[in-house]
């Protein structure tokens, strides 16, 4: 698809906070990872060294597509851009780069919850996640922490003494609850994160029924 084409596909889209602007910066970032490396998976190896933390390499990664999303400028895309802005209305939603809000660097200390999230799904395999990724080890992933997460991280678990961490979770929450995590498992200290979301979102007694405790 050129951009035109993910512009008029996604002209109208929205979900929660996610706009048509979202998803076309967002799009444009994943098309420059397929031009330049032939896959998401190929950028995120091309930025990997195994032995570093993994969050190393996410942030390499998120620069990246952030870098391949950036509005362009080139003079000979100016008409394409204009003929873009009339699907979009007045907002020119090629010229929106991906939200740093959207996209999050692990660096400036975001929890990253969708990121790490999305990394679960591609490297484990199983009933829960459909993997693709063969060039992570399980091992080295991160727990998803969000809210729901974090409140059964600290108040269900201990595996968190900061109380604020159950309704702000934050990445350094995210690596202590891994870190806990991977003292059961340390060849697979995600695996846990699918079940024991929900006691986090309905915390009411009788939890127990779904072997979550």
């Amino acid at each position: 698809m050129d951009e035109n084409e993910i512009a008029r596909t996604w002209a109208e889209f929205q979900y929660r906070f996610c706009f048509p602007k979202d998803m076309i910066g967002l799009l444009r970032g994943a098309q420059g990872a397929l031009r330049e490396h032939g896959s998401l998976q190929a950028l995120f190896q091309a930025g990997d060294n195994p032995e570093k933390p993994l969050i190393e390499t996410l942030s390499a990664f998120v620069t990246a597509l952030r870098r391949y999303s950036a509005p362009i400028d080139r003079a000979s895309d100016a008409i394409r851009l204009d003929r873009a802005s009339d699907v979009l209305g007045s907002e020119r939603g090629l010229e929106a780069a991906i939200r740093p809000n959207l996209l999050p660097d692990p660096a400036q200390g975001s929890a990253c919850k969708r990121l790490f999230l999305f990394l679960r799904w591609m490297v484990r395999h199983d009933d829960v996640d459909p993997g693709g990724w063969s060039s992570v080890s399980p091992a080295r992933l991160v727990v998803p922490m969000d809210t729901h997460m974090a409140a059964t991280c600290v108040h269900r678990l201990g595996f968190l003494d900061r109380k604020q961490a159950a309704t702000s979770p934050n990445l350094k929450d995210a690596l202590q609850a891994t870190a806990h995590f991977a003292l059961y498992a340390p060849e697979d200290p995600v695996k846990y994160d699918f079940a024991l979301t929900r006691p986090g979102i309905d915390p009411r007694p009788g939890d127990e029924v779904f072997g979550c405790l």
